[in-house]
């Protein structure tokens, strides 16, 4: 009896790296990502040196950026870059950290700091990698992310001109033209101080 208890008590069996990576692979293909990220973490653990860590990990990350956990994608996909410098996934990485910041950015009252990451994210992705997609990509997803940017400005600038804080407003609105031209957001601020000139100098 008492050996059947400590038996019991013991640590537990140690599942074999094939299985834990085909389970986890089948968990990810179906869209359960958490199983995925369970399986694949228990390889990690149990096989640290093994041949399939690099894809377990890399899939670790996207799971969470999947289910919009976006911190924890952020910092499994900064933990890969660590473990596989010179891995060629490094675009796809740089990318998808980009993509977690600019997911956090949907809306144009916050404070700023996502987008402005994800900025950085894609700019840094493309001098480190110009030559691919993910580059490319990255190209598009930086003038999104100036759009919030601009969009955020614009917001507290319309703060200020809603309390008549006239001269703070059209400061940001010509900040908006001046660091983010190429953007929608730059219209609407030029739009805004051709209302504000309207008003301060009407047609006789």
């Amino acid at each position: 009896m008492l050996t059947c208890l400590l038996w019991a008590c013991g640590p537990p069996a140690i599942r074999p790296e094939n299985e834990l990576f085909r389970e986890g692979t089948l968990a990810f293909e179906g869209e359960s990502y958490n199983s995925a990220i369970e399986d694949y973490k228990v390889l990690l653990e149990q096989y640290p040196f093994s041949d399939r860590a690099e894809i377990a990990s890399i899939n670790i990350a996207y799971a969470y950026f999947l289910t919009e956990k976006f911190g924890k994608a952020i910092d499994a996909f900064n933990d890969f870059e660590r473990l596989y410098p010179i891995s060629p996934l490094l675009p796809f990485v740089g990318y998808t950290i980009g993509m977690c910041y600019l997911e956090q950015s949907n809306t144009a009252d916050r404070d700023g700091s996502a987008p402005e990451a994800a900025l950085r994210q894609f700019e840094k992705l493309r001098h480190q990698f110009p030559s691919s997609l993910w580059a490319q990509l990255a190209k598009h997803r930086a003038q999104q992310a100036s759009e919030a940017l601009g969009s955020h400005e614009i917001v507290v600038g319309d703060y200020y001109h809603a309390r008549k804080h006239l001269e703070a407003a059209e400061g940001r609105y010509r900040f908006v033209i001046q660091k983010y031209p190429n953007t929608q957001a730059a219209a609407r601020a030029e739009q805004r101080l051709a209302d504000a000139a309207a008003v301060k100098h009407p047609a006789e």
